[in-house]
């Protein structure tokens, strides 16, 4: 489910790219599903060292939407971030 919203993501990576063209790490986010909807998402770990591309990816996973009978804690989904890709 979570690979449906990777356009996001990657929407997030390519604003980010424009400005730093050398990009490259890791963002790990963690958050709670209660309902189908997500709350509290947050950095967990991060290696790119861009806190707006950062808080653009928790914005992203703030918006994801599952079925409404999902309830669950996400620990740590890692994305891995690279300009051009």
């Amino acid at each position: 489910m979570v690979r449906g919203y990777s356009g996001q993501i990657q929407s997030c990576v390519d604003i980010s790219a424009k400005t730093h063209p050398d990009l490259y790490g890791r963002v790990a986010i963690a958050w709670t599903v209660e309902g189908g909807v997500v709350h509290d998402p947050e950095i967990v770990d991060s290696t790119v060292r861009d806190p707006e591309l950062e808080q653009c990816m928790v914005r992203a996973v703030g918006r994801m939407h599952f079925p409404g009978t999902v309830n669950a804690t996400v620990t740590s989904v890692p994305w891995s971030v690279q300009a051009g890709h």
